[in-house]
């Protein structure tokens, strides 16, 4: 038995322990001087003396008790004070933050109506598709750049700045709210996120390419990478768009007016990275317009399909050729890493182009990618 067992068996049992004791010495008192009752008053004294010896050990072994118990009693009544204290506090914690996140929702949905009022206007005096077809079918991102920003079709691409400018406004918001969780930082931002059309997001990503050597926009780019902004931005589609394009340069031999025939290849190549699957002869069939570049390009499907890098010698190594690292779809993979993080394509994506990003990132060196 430890020592604090000891102290409150002592503690619980305190007045039969006194009165053992008391009986006990009275017991002892007789045995010794046995015999009936004394008639003599000096043999009482003797007694009285001896019995309040023992009855004063007594009282003063009762208040030590007391004493502890009276301490122990208070400091347990400042434990529950404490107790009563903290939860207190903690209720009143509770109470705020509930408070300030009823702050927080209204002034966001307020801003967020704000920003759905500017993307309506956006999207019915169409300002978007012009400038999201000029980013796809760029052939130099410098000019393209300049000319959206300069040049006739300023006014698009101002009025989409603009919503840009909301939407960094509102995720600044978001991010620099302390009563908020990583969670709900998160899913305020993916709501947010969500109102955002693919187009959008491509633009956005244009938008952004090649800042992080401007100060104006660290902390716009760090958001859309810490929020994972591109997420849902349809990376299979630009992939696709860039297929159009490479292979175009290369012959015009899938560019039917249709697209049936890169469509046909590419949903053949998409669908094999989950569901194996053999050539259709409709695949062989439009493979067989290639001619010579049937091996080539059959290398190319081939690592798309295992997810092994893209190595076309003919296009990557010759600087002629640097038309091809003008696709958004590379640009967008070359600057952003983190925005993309949740979206399944993206990983394979990396590693089958990564010869080609490498190759972007060389070409824009100045630009800090």
């Amino acid at each position: 038995m430890d020592k604090e067992s000891k102290e409150s068996f002592i503690e619980k049992n305190l007045w039969w322990l006194l009165l053992i004791i008391g009986l006990t010495s009275l017991g002892i008192y007789f045995w010794q001087f046995h015999g009936g009752l004394a008639n003599k008053s000096d043999e009482w004294d003797h007694f009285g003396s001896y019995i309040g010896g023992i009855f004063s050990g007594m009282a003063f072994l009762a208040l030590i008790a007391e004493m502890r118990a009276n301490k122990k009693d208070k400091k347990l009544q400042e434990t529950r004070y404490q107790t009563q204290i903290e939860e207190l506090e903690k209720e009143k914690q509770e109470q705020d933050k509930r408070w300030k996140k009823e702050d927080f929702e209204r002034t966001f949905f307020m801003m967020l109506e704000q920003f759905n009022r500017k993307l309506n206007s956006l999207e019915e005096n169409k300002y978007i598709d012009p400038v999201y077809s000029m980013i796809l079918e760029s052939k130099n991102f410098i000019e393209t750049r300049a000319c959206l920003e300069y040049g006739k079709d300023r006014n698009n691409y101002s009025n989409i700045n603009q919503l840009f400018i909301n939407l960094y406004r509102i995720l600044k918001f978001i991010d620099n709210f302390k009563w908020l969780t990583t969670e709900d930082k998160r899913v305020y931002s993916s709501l947010l996120r969500s109102y955002l059309s693919r187009k959008l997001l491509v633009i956005l990503g244009f938008h952004l390419c090649y800042r992080k050597d401007n100060p104006q926009y660290l902390d716009f780019i760090r958001f859309i990478e810490k929020y994972n902004f591109f997420e849902h931005i349809g990376l299979s589609i630009l992939e696709m768009e860039f297929w159009r394009k490479y292979l175009y340069r290369l012959k015009d031999y899938l560019n039917d007016e249709s697209g049936e025939r890169l469509y046909c290849i590419y949903s053949y190549m998409i669908k094999n990275k989950t569901h194996p699957l053999s050539m259709t002869e409709e695949v062989k069939f439009h493979l067989e317009y290639t001619g010579s570049l049937k091996d080539r390009l059959m290398n190319i499907i081939d690592n798309r399909i295992s997810g092994k890098e893209i190595n076309d010698d003919n296009l990557i190594s010759t600087t002629s050729n640097s038309y091809f690292l003008q696709f958004i779809f590379l640009h967008l993979l070359a600057n952003f890493n983190r925005a993309f993080e949740d979206n399944i394509e993206y990983k394979d994506i990396q590693i089958c182009y990564k010869l080609f990003i490498d190759k972007v990132k060389e070409f824009y060196p100045e630009h800090n990618i």
